[in-house]
């Protein structure tokens, strides 16, 4: 892996991503708003794209149509709804856009990909050393702060949590919350597995972020194993797949066998589980938004009123109730077209995995979400279709 544009493209590019949310450094260090941040972001790299040495590869014409008819409707959802978010994720749509010509422009696209997914497996293991340091009574609460929406958010110095109950946390690394840290590393497991299949990557977040205690996030381990492992009967991958199961499945046991009288843990991993169903508050928000979705099945209600409204996200139809049938086709057409575009066993897989997540936390607009689904469409093109590129940039 060629360092040469780490210093300033890779280095701005993690800038732009962490200084707004979901990560909390804009709460803990009293950066400005997400929108101040995401100006200054935008102008950085429009800076960057015109002054950086090189010249733009070639890139996928179904990435600049897709940009620009999400932002139409995006536009178009504005005027039915007077609602001035939806010009945000146009904003955010095009900050994307401008992040990615200047990471392809520069040849850091993979690099920044694969320092990503190494700073959120250090995110695991920090979170998994400090879940059993704060078990044990020796790693003391450093600081609280609050987030947008007035929840409390405890600093630990090697980690950050929303739930810290008794002694026991559920780790959210630096996101503002446990599962949005479980989210982001299925995401990087499934990019670490697409294009760079690096084992400690793996092995670090399939192991560590079983101390997020995320319902989602042991079936999505569980469906990423599966699917990535599982269908070969022979060879290496069937040998792997049997010893990180048993692996797995040693660690989990021993823990939650030690720790099976602590009624946190019991509350978000064996409870959750009792009489052969997954039992969620998420249920309960799925019922409100289903029928607001009934009652609004093309445009949905509008972002804002969503927000102002009785809570009712999290949760399947959680898009459907906000953008109706039409917002939510817009927003997951990405994988809609590399299902139909690239017709691998491997993305096969990497859909199903990421769509069982979008069940309970489904696809919202900020600048780690829209990056990393354009990313996932950019950099299969570079696999798949510019083979010698790709090859050039991983290695």
């Amino acid at each position: 892996m060629k360092l040469r544009n780490f210093n300033y493209i890779v280095f701005f590019t993690f800038f732009a991503l962490l200084s707004v949310y979901p990560y909390v450094f804009t709460f803990m260090l009293g950066l400005p708003s997400d929108k101040v941040m995401g100006i200054l972001s935008l102008l950085l790299f429009a800076g960057l794209l015109v002054f950086s040495k090189g010249k733009v590869q070639s890139m996928p014409t179904f990435l600049a149509l897709y940009s620009f008819f999400q932002s139409f409707v995006w536009f178009f959802f504005f005027l039915i709804h007077s609602d001035s978010t939806y010009l945000t994720r146009v904003f955010y749509v095009l900050l994307t856009l401008t992040i990615l010509y200047v990471l392809v422009k520069t040849r850091s696209l993979f690099s920044f990909v694969r320092y990503h997914n190494g700073f959120i497996a250090i995110q695991a293991v920090l979170g998994a050393i400090a879940f059993v340091l704060i078990f044990i009574g020796v790693l003391p609460l450093i600081t609280v702060f609050s987030n947008t929406f007035g929840h409390d958010i405890y600093f630990y110095g090697l980690t950050c949590t929303t739930v810290a109950l008794d002694n026991v946390i559920r780790v959210a690394g630096f996101f503002d919350e446990p599962g949005a840290l479980a989210a982001w590393g299925i995401y990087t497991l499934v990019f670490n597995k697409l294009f760079f299949d690096d084992r400690r990557i793996e092995l670090s977040i399939l192991i560590c972020l079983l101390t997020t205690l995320s319902a989602a996030f042991f079936i999505q381990a569980l469906l990423y194993l599966l699917f990535f492992y599982g269908s070969s009967i022979k060879g290496k991958r069937a040998k792997n797949f049997v010893a990180i199961s048993i692996f797995l499945a040693v660690i989990v046991m021993a823990v939650f066998s030690s720790m099976r009288d602590n009624w946190v843990i019991a509350r978000y991993t064996t409870e959750r589980f009792q009489d052969g169903e997954i039992k969620s508050m998420r249920y309960q928000l799925a019922e409100e938004a289903k029928k607001t979705f009934i009652s609004n099945p093309f445009f949905g209600i509008g972002a804002k009123k969503m927000d102002e409204g009785t809570y009712m996200g999290d949760n399947p139809y959680e898009t459907l109730a906000k953008d109706g049938m039409v917002g939510t086709i817009v927003s997951y057409i990405p994988l809609l077209f590399l299902l139909l575009k690239y017709r691998k066993r491997e993305m096969v897989a990497a859909i199903i995995v990421l769509s069982a997540g979008y069940l309970q936390r489904p696809f919202h607009m900020n600048l780690i979400h829209c990056l990393f689904l354009y990313l996932l469409c950019l950099m299969c093109y570079f696999k798949y279709e510019k083979t010698a590129l790709y090859k050039k940039q991983i290695i």
